[in-house]
């Protein structure tokens, strides 16, 4: 029997204007859903900017079987929580499921302390989503919930392989994100081979049955493109891959694949990708730029040895300055990830890190201009090696909505209290003077293009 399902991204205002982009993990699962003979609405708080009251206000009146609730960022846990009781709100006979990486991780605190959740999806939802309209029993695989006065957890299915069997995603709210600038997302791949510390992809994809990474094939990928130029006149895309380069020399294989099928096909589509340091090389990268590279989004995390290491990167410094170079050679824009501190930060850590992004940047305007947050603090999150250290020596302060960690270096504390205050005040002024500019813009050009007696 079909079921009417309602799918909904957290609104997250945290997220710089123009930087505000599909929730494709939901597209994936709507069109999953779709493919059955579902019905399926999509909701996104993040680019529709709804607050939990008005999200009740749209639903009023309506009937879902299940709603699902995606939360991307931790931080996130508590509004999504206000989701969800307003969704309970004006739904009340509706089940309220959580998904996404924090709630795999969390599924028992969310359970516990949020009335409004009833399950929570564990891992990938796109061969479960169509039996959560059922009956649970006393378990379904791939989702906790609530029985008889317990949580319980059924095993994780294994993880959805080959990629190519998936249905691209559905697209609903694609014109909104494109009416904001933003390129189109494309999921090429899923995983990552690396072990970060402050990382949680390798804990959540391993708790499930599958290869660490997985790639779609060139031809596949081809086909979403050409579908995104033909039906939504798209002409730059995102890779949203973890790691775009995957495991070694396969990993390459690949991605030379679909450079070599990009420039076949003559797409003329530009595109951007998120890879490590030690993955770039001169000839791919050629490759890759003449089928329409323009932007590399670069974890290299930091330039000091010691702190690599601390991170469990295995890379270097040279490996980091090997990558920029390359990138600067070819005119391939890099977009720098970079942790200036973190639990174990020193002084002298600090003052060496300056140095590295002195040596690699120029100045400090070329730092600001290519590195996204140059004074960036590491946040610690659920599954992650580093929040399980932190928690064994005794430094994890917070619970699911936050953590804070105990640095022992007194001048570093210092340092970080004083930016962390400064943030706090500055990132909700930047983000309110982007959206007075853009929104004067959007009615300056509406009232050009309307002409002598038009609205206004």
């Amino acid at each position: 029997m079909p079921l009417r399902v309602l799918l909904i991204n957290t609104p997250h205002f945290g997220i710089r204007p123009g930087e505000e982009q599909e929730n494709l993990g939901l597209g994936y699962l709507a069109a999953s859903l779709r493919r059955q003979g579902h019905e399926v609405t999509l909701v996104d708080g993040t680019l529709e900017r709804l607050t939990p009251r008005a999200m009740r206000e749209r639903l009023a009146g309506q009937t879902y079987d299940w709603a699902g609730i995606s939360i991307l960022f931790q931080e996130s846990i508590g509004q999504a929580a206000q989701v969800a009781a307003a969704v309970k709100s004006a739904l009340p006979g509706t089940r309220v499921v959580a998904g996404g990486q924090p709630a795999t991780f969390l599924y028992r605190e969310l359970l516990h302390r949020y009335p409004a959740w009833d399950g929570v999806i564990l891992g990938e939802g796109e061969d479960i989503a169509g039996s959560l309209g059922g009956d649970w029993g006393e378990g379904l695989p791939g989702l906790a919930f609530r029985y008889r006065g317990e949580v319980v957890a059924g095993a994780r299915p294994p993880l959805v392989a080959p990629l190519d069997r998936l249905p691209f995603p559905a697209r609903d709210l694609l014109p909104l994100a494109s009416a904001r600038n933003a390129a189109a997302q494309i999921s090429r791949s899923r995983g990552c081979w690396g072990s970060c510390s402050f990382c949680s992809l390798r804990a959540f994809y391993g708790q499930a049955a599958g290869p660490v990474w997985r790639c779609r094939s060139a031809g596949n990928v081809l086909a979403e493109i050409e579908l995104l130029r033909s039906q939504y006149g798209i002409r730059a895309v995102n890779f949203v891959d973890d790691n775009f380069l995957g495991t070694g020399e396969r990993g390459r294989r690949q991605a030379r694949l679909l450079a070599d099928s990009l420039i076949a096909a003559g797409t003329g589509i530009s595109f951007s990708l998120t890879c490590r340091a030690d993955g770039v090389e001169l000839d791919l990268f050629s490759r890759l730029k003449e089928a329409g590279l323009t932007r590399v989004f670069l974890g290299i995390e930091s330039g000091v040895q010691a702190v690599l290491d601390r991170f469990g990167k295995r890379t270097t410094v040279g490996q980091n300055l090997a990558a920029l170079d390359v990138l600067k050679t070819l005119g391939i824009e890099p977009v720098v990830g970079y942790i200036m501190f973190d639990p174990g930060s020193t002084l002298e850590e600090f003052h060496d890190s300056l140095a590295f992004l002195e040596q690699a940047f120029g100045s400090w305007a070329e730092v600001r201009r290519y590195v996204s947050l140059p004074l960036n603090v590491l946040e610690i999150y659920s599954g992650t090696p580093v929040a399980a250290q932190l928690e064994r020596e005794g430094r994890l302060r917070g619970d699911l909505l936050g953590y804070t960690y105990h640095i022992p270096d007194a001048r570093v504390r210092l340092l970080v209290r004083l930016i962390l205050g400064v943030r706090r005040c500055g990132f909700p002024l930047r983000n309110w003077v982007l959206r007075r500019k853009r929104a004067q813009t959007g009615r300056a050009a509406a009232g050009r293009s309307a002409g002598p007696g038009g609205a206004g």
